[in-house]
């Protein structure tokens, strides 16, 4: 699942970022400057145009759901010797983002945490996703800032 996350994520920015991306503000620039760890970064504008893509391809629902997301981060550690360095780092930020266990699942030697944010204000969307897995030989993260909304999300499949 990591190779194919991370492929489809290095395709899409070598296809639509542009120089304007580097150097936006990230959520977890410390873990991407650790040693062993592997990371990409999509800013605003790249987000905009996956947006042109999504509704020059009649893809109504991901045109609305890619409108609100700022940027999308992921990271990845395949080194065992520094993962403990990494995990304990990504947990820091995601107590200082306050961040909620949406979804946490456990299978063998793999686990996947789902954090967000509900606002109290408005509980029809997610705010700051963030997906942590974690196998014995790796582990990643992904981290969506923006708004999420569950129901524009599903409406495909009502």
């Amino acid at each position: 699942m990591k190779n194919l996350i991370k492929t489809a994520v290095i395709i899409i920015v070598l296809t639509i970022m542009p120089a304007s991306c580097i150097g936006q503000a990230k959520m977890f620039k410390s873990v991407a400057s650790m040693t062993g760890v592997e990371s990409v970064y999509i800013g605003p504008a790249a987000m905009r145009f996956a947006q042109a893509a999504s509704v020059l391809d009649s893809d109504k629902v991901s045109a609305d759901a890619i409108k609100s997301i700022k940027s999308l981060e992921v990271i990845d550690c395949d080194e065992p010797a520094y993962i403990p360095a990494v995990a304990d780092e990504a947990q820091k930020i995601i107590n200082e983002l306050k961040l909620d266990v949406i979804l946490e699942t456990k299978e063998e030697d793999e686990e996947c945490t789902i954090y967000g944010r509900v606002p109290e204000e408005n509980a029809d969307y997610i705010e700051s996703l963030l997906i942590v897995s974690r196998e014995e030989d790796s582990f990643s993260l992904v981290y969506i800032n923006g708004k999420i909304s569950l129901e524009e999300l599903l409406e495909d499949y009502k």
